[in-house]
C-alpha cells in the first residue's frame, strides 16, 4: 500500500491529503477504459493481476517528476501539489508517451512494461516541459473535467518552451 508521506517531503510535510493521493495512485494504476490505448496495447503486465508492477511504476513516475521539479517538490504551496495538477500531469505525460509509440516500439523499450524504460520516457517528456510552470501563482483551476481540460491545454501550450509565458489566463497578473 502507498505510504501517506510519499507525495511530499517527509513525515512532517504532508503536502497532499491522503484521499487525494490514493485517487492519484488509483488513476495511475487503473486508467479509464479507452484512455491511452496505444500505450497499454502491448503491455500484458497491465492487463494481468499484477498490482505490484503498477504500484512500482507509480513510484518510478513520481520519482522522475521529483527529479525534474525538485524545487517545487519541497514547497508545500507549489501548484504542483494541487490535486488537479497531479492528476493532469500524469495524463499529460502518458499522452506524450502514447504519442511516441513508434519511438519506443523501434527501441524495443515499452515504457509500461519495463520500469527503466518508464523512467527514461517520463524524463524524456518532462525535459521538454518548463521547470518554472508550477512556480508562478495560478488563477483558480477547478478540479472538474472542464478544469482538468483547461489545465491540460495550458500544459500543451507551454510544452517545449524554455520558460513559461505568464501572459496566459492560467497565471495571476497576466
Amino acid at each position: 500500500m502507498l505510504t501517506y508521506d510519499y507525495l511530499g517531503a517527509g513525515a512532517d510535510k504532508r503536502f497532499v491529503d491522503e484521499k487525494v493521493m490514493v485517487q492519484i495512485a488509483q488513476r495511475w494504476r487503473r486508467p479509464a477504459r479507452g484512455a491511452f490505448d496505444d500505450l497499454f496495447k502491448d503491455a500484458a503486465v497491465w492487463h494481468e493481476d499484477n498490482d505490484d508492477f503498477r504500484l512500482h511504476s507509480f513510484f518510478v513516475f513520481w520519482d522522475t517528476v521529483k527529479d525534474r521539479f525538485s524545487e517545487d517538490w519541497t514547497k508545500p504551496n507549489s501548484n504542483l501539489w494541487k490535486k488537479v495538477a497531479l492528476w493532469v500531469l500524469q495524463d499529460f505525460v502518458r499522452q506524450h508517451m502514447a504519442n511516441q509509440v513508434e519511438l519506443w516500439r523501434e527501441s524495443n523499450a515499452h515504457p509500461m512494461v519495463d520500469l527503466d524504460s518508464l523512467a527514461k520516457f517520463v524524463s524524456f517528456v518532462l525535459k521538454r516541459f518548463p521547470t518554472d510552470f508550477f512556480e508562478h501563482p495560478w488563477n483558480h483551476i477547478d478540479d472538474t473535467p472542464n478544469g482538468r481540460t483547461e489545465l491540460m491545454q495550458h500544459m500543451f501550450r507551454h510544452y517545449k518552451e524554455d520558460k513559461v509565458d505568464r501572459r496566459g489566463a492560467l497565471f495571476k497578473g497576466a
